[in-house]
Formats: C-alpha cells, structure tokens, sequence
C-alpha cells in the first residue's frame, strides 16, 4: 500500500490476524452474552450479507437484526468456535477467516449439540475490522 508520499507503508500481518482472532473470540463471547446490539456493531451497515442455513440470503443490517435476535431468543444456548485458517490481505484492508463452532441449540425434541462450520470476510473501516459478509452451516443439515 502506498501513502501520500509515494513510500510504501507496511502493515503487520500477523498484528492484524490477532486483532480478527480477537474479534471473533469476543463475537462468541457476545453471542453467549446475548447482546444483539454488541454483536451487531461487528458488522459494517446496511452492505451486510450472510448466509444461514435453511433461508434466504440475509441483506443489511435489519435483515441480520431480525435472524440474530430469533436466533439469541429462541435457538442458541451456547457457542465457542476458532478459526482454522486466517488470511490478511497485505493491503491490511481486507481479511477472512473460517472456521468451526460447536453450539448447543434448542432442536424439536430438546437441546442438542450443532458442529457447524462458518467464513466469514472482514473489511478494515476507520482503524476498526468489520465483517461484511459471512455464511455458516451445520453439520446436522
């Protein structure tokens, strides 16, 4: 990436991949939480899109709003997950990581154990990383 004055201005990789595995271990810790409203400002605004199982592609922010709170509300009773590979651009600009989770949900006859598997693009906005889009599935499906 060049600055204004034509130099090259290094970014640190591996500073960048840290901060992403630390955003994504506090989006499970939030998820827990069931704070809607934190685990919502992770993502940019209305240029949102993720994917889940069983439904239609999730466009903006009140689209993701309304599966995330059904989901806190009714689905999830916990997560923990890591990233199993996680690649920054050299720009620094632009990352993604996927994944696996293990989520204990309510299914139809009770609660059950859900492996799952995620990807999820981040985009660097004002000094702060953000996903701008994301899909998961679970093994069950």
């Amino acid at each position: 990436m060049w600055n204004y004055r034509g130099n090259i201005k290094m970014v640190d990789i591996e500073a960048e991949k840290k901060r992403i595995w630390e955003a994504n271990q506090e989006w499970y810790r939030l998820e827990n939480e069931k704070k809607l409203d934190d685990i919502l400002e992770k993502f940019v605004d209305d240029d949102v899109i993720f994917q889940v199982p069983g439904m239609p592609q999730l466009v903006g922010k009140k689209a993701l709003h309304d599966f995330m709170k059904s989901f806190l509300d009714d689905v999830l009773i916990s997560i923990e997950g890591k990233p199993t590979l996680l690649e920054v651009a050299d720009s620094g600009e632009l990352a993604y990581d996927l994944g696996n989770s293990n989520a204990r949900v309510n299914g139809p006859e009770g609660p059950m154990d859900d492996k799952q598997k995620y990807l999820i693009v981040w985009k660097k906005i004002d000094g702060e990383w953000k996903a701008i889009a994301g899909s998961f599935s679970s093994d069950l499906s």
